[in-house]
């Protein structure tokens, strides 16, 4: 049966104001919501800020500071660290690297001891300890800590080049000489440890040269050629010591070697064919020649 007209729009009148109603509490209830959400947030927010920082926090914002140049930012984050966790390797250590970087090696010495007395398996401590003590000319003390790390590394083909520059400063060049022809032994495919030991070897020949100990640079000589056959200068220099030594037999075995793989060398040929000729072994010279 058909609704009454005066009710059917009773009945839309009151449906509208109830939408209208729902529409209106709808935008309340999402401000309500968005309110409540906006106040949680913060308190969170404060909540957190209030959270105590970790150690691994100032290590790695201290750590990035410093890296980007950003030496006082850093210094200041890093105070604060140190009020709270000043027992910790790492930022003990970040401390002796901002006094290091501002060459106040005491205090960066003092930093440093502190973390690796914390860790003592701290090896970025350990190079800085290194570093400040060769700065210092403590180098027997920068010696032990290379020795440190070369316990726990003894492949470090770099650490031992170090090694081997403080035994130099040191002026233990006994030392410095067999860790060097050591460590060549051990790489010896290593072409710029060859060109260092080889380089040393000619430094000690022309010492022994000039003070006429022929049977050091005789020995020193052989090393070298031992170690570089491609050098013809220096099957000549070795041909020489022999003559003058009056080992004839060895300076033309020396020669032969050299002639055989450097077939066009003009002064090793001149010196077979004159130690032939002494001699008197002219056959010899003559069939050579040929």
């Amino acid at each position: 049966r058909d609704i009454p007209r005066h009710r059917r729009i009773k009945y839309q009148i009151k449906m509208k104001v109830l939408l209208q109603k729902l529409h209106k509490d709808k935008f309340i209830f999402i401000w309500m919501f968005c309110l409540f959400f906006l106040l949680f947030m913060l308190s969170s927010s404060s909540s957190w800020s209030k959270r105590p920082k970790t150690p691994d926090y100032y290590e790695y914002n201290v750590r990035s500071l410093f890296k980007d140049g950003e030496w006082y930012e850093g210094k200041k984050l890093l105070d604060e660290g140190m009020k709270n966790y000043s027992e910790t390797t790492g930022l003990n250590e970040l401390m002796g690297m901002y006094y290091e970087n501002r060459k106040d090696y005491d205090k960066a010495r003092f930093f440093l001891i502190k973390s690796i007395n914390y860790d003592n398996s701290n090896v970025r401590s350990k190079q800085m300890l290194v570093k400040v003590e060769k700065k210092t000319k403590n180098y027997s003390s920068a010696i032990c800590y290379v020795n440190e790390l070369l316990e726990v590394n003894p492949y470090w083909k770099g650490l031992w080049m170090k090694k081997i520059n403080l035994f130099r400063q040191q002026g233990n060049n006994i030392e410095a000489d067999r860790l060097l022809a050591r460590l060549y032994q051990i790489y010896p495919n290593d072409k710029s440890l060859k060109r260092t030991y080889l380089n040393r070897m000619e430094e000690i020949y022309e010492k022994d040269k000039k003070g006429s100990d022929l049977t050091k640079a005789v020995d020193h000589m052989k090393t070298m050629l031992n170690v570089d056959q491609d050098n013809a200068s220096y099957y000549n220099e070795l041909c020489n010591l022999l003559i003058q030594q009056g080992e004839k037999e060895e300076a033309l075995s020396v020669a032969n070697r050299g002639i055989f793989k450097f077939h066009g060398d003009m002064q090793l040929i001149r010196k077979k064919t004159g130690l032939l000729a002494e001699e008197h072994r002219y056959p010899e010279a003559i069939a050579f020649l040929k």
